[in-house]
């Protein structure tokens, strides 16, 4: 079994990733002048946790 301090760093490290991407989202549609965010901006969270928390795993893309 994983320490809680382990995985309280954990949980911190994929909401950090999380705003990265919801930065990278706004960013993106500022400088396309063109764009809505809300799909982006609400589905960091899931992403984040499905790809980078390793739920999901792609050959060749970790």
């Amino acid at each position: 079994m994983k320490e809680p301090g382990h995985l309280q760093a954990r949980a911190a490290w994929l909401q950090h990733k999380a705003n990265w991407i919801r930065l990278s989202a706004m960013t993106m549609t500022n400088h396309a002048r063109l764009g809505h965010t809300g799909g982006d901006l609400s589905s960091a969270d899931i992403l984040a946790t499905l790809y980078l928390g390793q739920v999901l795993q792609s050959e060749g893309v970790m």
